[in-house]
């Protein structure tokens, strides 16, 4: 009987999933797998060290340290999107590939955004605090409520999601413009939306924008304060991305002003939130990382990264590489 490899899963003390079942079963026979909960890299145990393959939840973070320390592996799987918590450039140079689950979620995230965006144009959890607190007067919302036809709902990176994000709010009546520098001319004209070919173009022109763009060195803090000074006065922001692309002192400073009549935030630079100023600002409608979540995508998610893992393991075909370009 020839042995099994071992599968680690790394989630956090706060976990995801409280078992592996879901993993076990579509790796049956292949792989003996392992759940490893910790709050730092540093607390990863021994048996990290003789992992074959490693899927691994967004909170944990693997460093060149880490990684440094595994032996055999040669694929870790990122058990969802953004894979901005692992140190892709020394996998590749170790020899590990990278890789993501790309489609789960589209639907839940894109449906989120929306959510996020439609909630603030429509002042709808003023409303309610403030009928809680007693108070009968839609007058409050004045400033705020918007007739979402013809406002410009920019999107900020025109992936699976954003182009999921630019066809929902293409329906409720929004102009639709997008800025994505590396993507294709032609698919504009295929779903009747509009492109612009600067950052600062889609700022100062819309209503709404919406981050769909993953979390890299190039999208760090890309809007800060001088992208805010950019934008309309009285915008929404919706991030439902990756928190480490905005700026979010310069957030709070253009929430201050009235630059930013509100933002609907499902991602934070560090989450849980350390900022307790951030988290009482009424303009802005937080959500705990949950876009991505619906019980269908969160066991999509999970046996898709183990799919992955298993055809990495019996044929050593790799799919949904994100290191390619670092990769030995």
């Amino acid at each position: 009987m020839s042995t099994l490899f071992k599968v680690g899963v790394l989630d956090s003390v706060n976990s995801n999933a409280a078992e592996v079942k879901v993993e076990a079963q579509v790796l049956d026979g292949v792989a003996e797998v392992i759940r490893m909960e910790v709050a730092h890299e540093s607390e990863l145990p021994a048996a990290f060290d003789e992992l074959d393959a490693v899927i691994i939840w967004h909170q944990v973070k693997l460093s060149r340290a880490a990684l440094g320390r595994l032996k055999k592996c040669r694929i870790i799987v990122r058990n969802g999107v953004g894979f901005d918590n692992v140190d892709i450039q020394a996998a590749g140079e170790m020899g590990i590939a990278v890789c993501n689950v790309t489609d789960y979620g589209t639907e839940e995230v894109a449906d989120h955004a929306i959510a996020l965006a439609l909630a603030q144009l429509r002042n709808l959890f003023p409303y309610v605090k403030q009928i809680r607190d007693g108070v009968w007067d839609w007058k409050s919302g004045e400033q705020t409520l918007r007739r979402f036809r013809k406002q410009v709902f920019g999107i900020i990176g025109l992936g699976r999601i954003g182009t999921a994000a630019a066809l929902r709010a293409k329906a409720f009546g929004f102009k639709v413009l997008f800025y994505d520098p590396y993507l294709s001319m032609g698919v504009e004209k295929a779903l009747g939306i509009e492109r612009v070919e600067t950052l600062p173009e889609l700022l100062s022109q819309a209503d709404v924008i919406s981050l769909h763009c993953p979390l890299n060195q190039e999208t760090r803090g890309m809007i800060g304060a001088e992208q805010f000074a950019q934008m309309k006065p009285g915008v929404f922001i919706v991030n439902t991305a990756r928190g480490g692309t905005i700026d979010q002192t310069a957030l709070k400073d253009a929430v201050k002003s009235g630059k930013v009549a509100g933002a609907g935030l499902d991602v934070l630079a560090t989450e849980p939130p350390q900022d307790p100023e951030l988290v009482g600002m009424e303009q802005i409608l937080l959500t705990p990382h949950a876009a991505f979540y619906s019980k269908e995508a969160f066991h999509d998610c999970r046996s898709t990264a183990a799919v992955l893992v298993k055809k990495f393991l019996e044929t050593g075909k790799i799919l949904n590489l994100v290191n390619g370009e670092y990769l030995k």
